[in-house]
């Protein structure tokens, strides 16, 4: 993917029914999409995955899955690949959700651990009404998030 300059952005607030979605330091989260981001095929985000490390930063109480989920999302639209923002409702978590043009929909978990670590990225199964789990991308290990998914909110 190409990465895009700083022109033709748009930001998005997470606020929907006059509920809004805020990181852990209380400010509400805002997104921002690249004008000329485009869906990737599944090989285009594995590489975009492998070089952001996003999922190196330590999770604390001021940065949270809702930042991973932020931070992966802008870092992705500014090297060219369209990103969504998801909030699972059920399992109180967020992620992201891509739309590839060769495999469709893939939900990515790149949040973090306390003090950081390396290879936290993470490819969901998600359905409503079913438990949250994953596994891992870059090293062995399945996630069982412990929760079931009641609904989504997505933001593109």
């Amino acid at each position: 993917m190409v990465p895009t300059d700083a022109t033709g952005t748009t930001t998005v607030k997470l606020c929907s029914n006059n509920v809004c979605t805020v990181g852990g330091n209380g400010k509400i989260i805002t997104l921002t999409n690249y004008n000329n981001a485009v869906n990737p095929t599944y090989d285009q985000l594995i590489e975009f995955l492998k070089a952001d490390k996003t999922d190196e930063k330590p999770y604390t109480s001021t940065y949270v899955c809702s930042d991973f989920a932020k931070t992966l999302h802008d870092s992705a639209e500014k090297n060219g690949i369209s990103a969504g923002w998801v909030g699972a409702r059920g399992c109180n978590h967020a992620f992201n959700v891509f739309q590839t043009t060769d495999q469709g929909t893939i939900y990515i978990d790149c949040t973090g651990m306390p003090g950081g670590a390396t290879l936290q990225d993470k490819q969901l199964n998600v359905a409503v009404g079913q438990p949250l789990t994953g596994k891992y991308l870059f090293r062995s290990g399945t996630v069982q998030m412990g929760c079931t998914v009641d609904n989504l909110l997505v933001y593109w």
